[in-house]
């Protein structure tokens, strides 16, 4: 079981939403039911999975307490430990409304005079464009904000938050419904016998929300139709506005997308929440300590062959070979 607190860190004092997961040896989620407990043995949430091994719980962590996990599987009793939390910093709650999304923003660091060190600054991002930028100074202890979400396209929104000296303190992923998609049906009207098999004779039609005919390019591939499966596979769409923005393997993209389109978008948070979790540690950076390199730039290019005969492809020795390279200058190399 993994645990995902909702923008990156636990803080002492300030109750957090837990995202948590829970998979079995071949990676799958699994139902799971438990308790947390603190140092004392004392019951402060309770954790149940709603889908796909998926959940989550509230908490407040005090300062210097360590909290685990407790599950009961199989009559089998198994722990976890969760992360530790902050002394100091800020919590953040999303909540994706119809037409807006709620921010909310509560801060625990110590007060100063300093206004650069108060502001949280705000981006929010679809695929790697700012489409949104807040200043907020939370003189108070939460500070709760509203933002349209026709000022971003369709996908996962990410939504950092920076301290005044852009340092990013906490990051969430919402999504964004696709509004525009378009209604494709599929009728099979007649069968054409084959010299070989029958063939059979589909009937396709493309129109816009309003169901109006609408002009298409398509192309169509047919798959064998397991009905024991049950899970739908990754497309295009689901890949352009949700896979391709999240870590692991998504079992069944298809039905997050789906449920969203519904108007049912707890899953897809749920999705957002452990797929798409993030947490910044900058104190290596800030103590000069980078991440090794473990594959450097390549400053050559290096090329290898054999040179054989036309008969049998033999290989051959002493042979001269000149390579070009297609260039400005057209340079000419000869090796033997």
């Amino acid at each position: 079981v993994d645990f995902f607190p909702e923008g990156g860190e636990l803080v002492s004092g300030l109750e957090s939403v837990v995202a948590f997961k829970a998979i079995n040896k071949s990676g799958f989620g699994i139902p799971v039911e438990g308790k947390v407990f603190d140092s004392k043995n004392n019951a402060v949430a309770g954790l149940v999975t709603r889908y796909d091994g998926m959940g989550t719980f509230r908490l407040t962590p005090e300062r210097g307490e360590k909290y685990t996990a407790v599950i009961i599987l199989a009559d089998k009793e198994y722990r976890f430990p969760l992360p530790g939390q902050l002394d100091h910093g800020i919590v953040v709650r999303v909540e994706n409304r119809t037409a807006e999304f709620g921010v909310h923003i509560a801060s625990s660091r110590p007060p100063t005079n300093d206004q650069t060190a108060r502001e949280i600054l705000i981006a929010g991002q679809v695929r790697g464009r700012v489409y949104y930028q807040e200043i907020v100074d939370p003189s108070e202890e939460q500070v709760s904000l509203s933002i349209p979400k026709n000022l971003f396209p369709a996908g996962i929104v990410q939504f950092t938050f920076f301290s005044g000296r852009v340092v990013p303190l906490a990051e969430r992923l919402v999504f964004i419904n696709p509004g525009d998609l378009m209604r494709i049906s599929m009728q099979a009207y007649d069968t054409l016998a084959d010299v070989d098999q029958r063939l059979l004779c589909l009937s396709l039609f493309t129109g816009d929300r309003y169901h109006k005919p609408a002009v298409s390019d398509l192309s169509v591939s047919m798959l064998y139709h397991d009905k024991d499966r049950g899970t739908k596979p990754d497309n295009i769409l689901t890949h352009l506005f949700l896979t391709s923005d999240l870590r692991g393997f998504v079992k069944d993209p298809w039905h997050y997308m789906e449920q969203s389109l519904k108007g049912n978008p707890g899953d897809m948070d749920l999705l957002l929440l452990t797929h798409g979790w993030r947490r910044f540690d900058w104190t290596g950076v800030l103590n000069g300590k980078h991440p090794r390199v473990r594959f450097a730039e390549e400053k050559e290019i290096t090329v290898t062959g054999v040179v054989t005969s036309e008969l049998f492809a033999r290989p051959l020795k002493n042979c001269n070979v000149q390579l070009t390279v297609k260039e400005a200058y057209n340079d000419i190399y000869t090796c033997r």
